[in-house]
């Protein structure tokens, strides 16, 4: 295998906060994984728009590097009805590369909702 789901993690906001919700449901999946973000080697956000990411990583307090650096929905594109897998999808190939052990992917809902994973690299090298 190339990853597995350590932690998981949805959090639900009043609907003109949706871009926030990835915060409390990425804090969840990090908890529920047993580790802490500074953990943490790569994260792929979902982004709703640019103002919405800075948002979560100022939250996450962070290194913006380690956010989307293959490029992210702005850059890449918002494949309607599989972001989510294309993140994920993204994330594990990150994680292989680089040898890092853990990863986030979370995302945004437009209804107020935000899910969140943490990927484990199982044959992390760092």
């Amino acid at each position: 295998p190339l990853a597995r789901i350590a932690g998981r993690g949805a959090a639900a906001l009043e609907p003109q906060f949706f871009g926030f919700a990835p915060v409390e449901a990425a804090n969840q999946a990090v908890k529920r994984a047993g580790i802490s973000w500074s953990d943490v080697a790569a994260v792929e956000l979902n982004e709703a728009f640019a103002a919405q990411s800075l948002a979560c990583i100022d939250n996450w307090d962070i290194d913006p590097a380690i956010v989307n650096a293959w490029g992210g929905a702005v850059a890449i594109g918002h494949p309607l009805g599989a972001s989510g897998i294309r993140i994920l999808g993204t994330l594990a190939r990150r994680l292989e590369a680089s040898g890092e052990r853990w990863g986030v992917a979370a995302i945004c809902i437009g209804v107020g909702q935000g899910l969140a994973v943490v990927l484990e690299n199982v044959n992390a090298t760092k």
